[in-house]
C-alpha cells in the first residue's frame, strides 16, 4: 500500500512524462503506456511500442496501425546524439538541417533541410567526433 506521500510523487512523475528530457523519457519507456489500437491519441503524447519510445506528431486520426508502421503519425524519441541513419520514406520523416547520424561507421551532419538522401551521396557533411 503506497502512503499518500508517495501516491503525490507518483502523480508528479506521471504529469511530468510528456515533457520529460528525452535522455530520461528513453531510458524508462516502461514509464509510459503501451501503444493500444484504437486508443485516441493528443499530439505530443509518448507511448511505447516494443521498447521505444514514440511521440506522436501528427494527428493519428483512427489509430489503427503500431508506431513504427505510421511514420507519418509517430516519430521516434532518440536518445542516441548520432543514431543509425535510416532511409526517409518522405518528407514526414526526412532529416532537418542539422541532424547529426552515423552511417558506415562515420558521422555525418545535414547541410539541408528535408534532406532524404543517404549521407556521402548529396546534403551531408562528414564530421569528425572526438570523444
Amino acid at each position: 500500500m503506497l502512503t499518500q506521500k508517495q501516491k503525490q510523487l507518483a502523480n508528479y512523475i506521471k504529469a511530468t512524462l510528456p515533457t520529460a528530457p528525452i535522455e530520461i523519457a528513453q531510458q524508462n519507456v516502461d514509464w509510459y503506456p503501451t501503444w493500444q489500437q484504437g486508443k485516441q491519441l493528443l499530439l505530443g503524447e509518448r507511448v511505447a511500442w516494443e521498447d521505444i519510445l514514440y511521440e506522436v506528431y501528427a494527428p493519428a486520426g483512427d489509430n489503427l496501425y503500431p508506431p513504427d508502421e505510421v511514420p507519418a503519425v509517430f516519430r521516434r524519441v532518440w536518445t542516441e546524439e548520432w543514431p543509425e541513419w535510416v532511409q526517409p520514406t518522405g518528407a514526414h520523416d526526412a532529416y532537418s538541417q542539422g541532424a547529426k547520424v552515423t552511417r558506415n561507421d562515420k558521422k555525418w551532419v545535414s547541410d539541408i533541410f528535408a534532406n532524404v538522401y543517404e549521407p556521402g551521396v548529396y546534403g551531408w557533411r562528414e564530421v569528425e567526433v572526438t570523444e
